[in-house]
């Protein structure tokens, strides 16, 4: 499990089990002993029974949360490194393969691509950068593709925080770089991003997609 998906994990566990622990408490003492002023009106048993479904119910749903979370077919993942002294850190969601035909079939040719699943993928530079020779700002950025046979196009789009590709706005790219991709001998079951010396590859299936960067 990746690392990101970790913490949500365990932010989730920890609030589960204060939520527990106030349920078993609330059992066995009742709210009595919460209350220490005499004159506050106490709840009726109708009201206590209601707060018990309202706390069965939140930790139903903080279950649900863990379990989908643990069982995302797509994980979320994370790639960084360090380039010419600016920090770089792609987040992302990997798919994996599963037999099935990514390019050109599951990842259609000339249309544009969240370059992962669920969320858009997410490129940030602590600082300015050469993108295959042109300017990027430091800053957050949606990461989006547009895959093609020979030649692919790299998109820097300003607005980091959106659902796939449904919602992107060509007007709002910050930079647009064409590269192209490498067939490698190497499967990779799942979508994956490394941040070398000089670059930021997208690896999935048996390609490669080498990014510029300086």
């Amino acid at each position: 499990m990746h690392s990101s998906e970790n913490c949500f994990i365990y932010f989730i566990k920890i609030h589960l089990l204060a939520v527990y622990l106030v349920f078993i408490l609330f059992l066995e003492h009742g709210y009595r002993p919460f209350l220490n002023i005499s004159h506050l009106k106490l709840p009726t048993m109708k009201t206590l029974e209601n707060c018990k479904k309202a706390v069965l119910t939140l930790i139903g749903v903080l279950v649900a949360i863990v379990i989908y979370a643990q069982d995302r077919p797509s994980p979320a993942a994370n790639a960084t490194g360090e380039i010419n002294g600016a920090t770089i850190t792609v987040n992302y969601s990997s798919p994996a393969v599963k037999d099935r035909v990514i390019w050109g079939g599951l990842v259609p040719y000339d249309k544009v691509w969240r370059a992962g699943a669920n969320e858009a993928t997410t490129f940030e530079t602590s600082k300015a950068i050469k993108v295959e020779g042109k300017d990027l700002p430091a800053g957050k950025y949606g990461f989006f593709t547009i895959p093609g046979q020979g030649e692919w196009t790299i998109i820097f789009n300003t607005v980091s925080d959106q659902w796939g590709s449904s919602s992107y706005d060509q007007s709002k790219d910050a930079l647009r770089v064409n590269v192209k991709p490498v067939k490698i001998d190497q499967m990779n079951e799942r979508l994956s991003y490394v941040v070398s010396d000089n670059s930021v590859a997208l690896r999935w299936e048996k390609l490669e997609v080498p990014v510029s960067i300086k």
